[in-house]
């Protein structure tokens, strides 16, 4: 086969653990290389942050995905899950159909036999052929919840913070990920709420703007992601209001800081704001 400069990339889901180690040395890599993909996974980025973050911007940037679903491992599933929301092509594989969650049983899966003869030489040809037809066609399935146009940086995007004493630490969390910049992320106090509207992103600590949530609810609109950060030793939220949140539409209730930066950023991707 032909081979052509390599420009393309393509970004590797899949367990850290043998034998699927050795398989993506032996048969991934080289079958992804050989349809002309620029190849890695997520132990290949040295980034100094959060290596969710390094993830989700190497599956933005990626031209194609291959997930490895054997074992049903959670983790590559939630990426698989990022990467069909923007629309990203994968090519997934399997060693046995009991592997395939029942709601991607209709997307067509290489399907691979360990005992057979020359499974691994099987194995690489069919993704081989998987890559290439990807990379000839311009539909893609399941169509995507948002599009991806560009990598993940710093956005420019107009984040309302909604806290009193948390207001720095949210904001240096933020600006820290390399997410947001500064100038875009303001401090809402109870006063200035309505000139909040049209905003990308609403971070709201509970505990300071509790009595505030009818206001911030009604200045919401459907474009606008609004992350309740709640942490459990602060006290529950009452149930009636709960129920209240739990009517809107594009609302995440985080219990933990370390949860924030990937909640907002699946929040973003299902409102469409990662991409304008």
């Amino acid at each position: 086969m032909k081979k052509t400069n390599k420009t393309k990339k393509a970004f590797v889901l899949m367990p850290f653990k043998e034998p699927y180690n050795s398989y993506y040395a032996a048969i991934y890599k080289p079958a992804l290389e050989e349809a002309a993909y620029n190849v890695t996974r997520a132990d290949d980025l040295f980034v100094p942050r959060p290596i969710m973050l390094d993830i989700q911007q190497s599956i933005y940037e990626a031209d194609i995905i291959l997930c490895e679903m054997s074992e049903r491992n959670p983790n590559v599933f939630y990426e698989l899950g990022l990467a069909h929301a923007i629309g990203k092509p994968a090519i997934l594989v399997a060693r046995k159909e009991d592997d395939i969650p029942f709601d991607l049983r209709h997307i067509r899966t290489v399907i691979y036999d360990v005992s057979s003869l020359d499974w691994k030489k099987k194995l690489k040809k069919a993704i081989v052929l998987a890559a290439m037809s990807i990379m000839e066609s311009n539909g893609v399935w399941p169509p995507p919840l948002a599009p991806s146009s560009s990598p993940i940086g710093p956005l420019k995007r107009k984040v309302a913070v909604f806290a009193e004493g948390e207001f720095d630490g949210l904001k240096d969390l933020l600006v820290g990920s390399g997410l947001f910049q500064g100038s875009d992320v303001y401090k809402v106090d109870k006063d200035s709420i309505e000139k909040t509207a049209g905003m990308t992103l609403f971070l709201m600590h509970w505990k300071s703007f509790e009595t505030e949530i009818e206001k911030i609810l009604a200045i919401k609109d459907d474009s606008t992601a609004l992350i309740i950060y709640a942490p459990p030793n602060e006290g529950f939220i009452d149930k009636q209001i709960m129920e209240r949140i739990n009517q809107e539409r594009n609302v995440i209730l985080v219990n933990f800081r370390g949860r924030l930066l990937n909640d907002i950023v699946v929040s973003m991707i299902a409102t469409g704001n990662m991409a304008k």
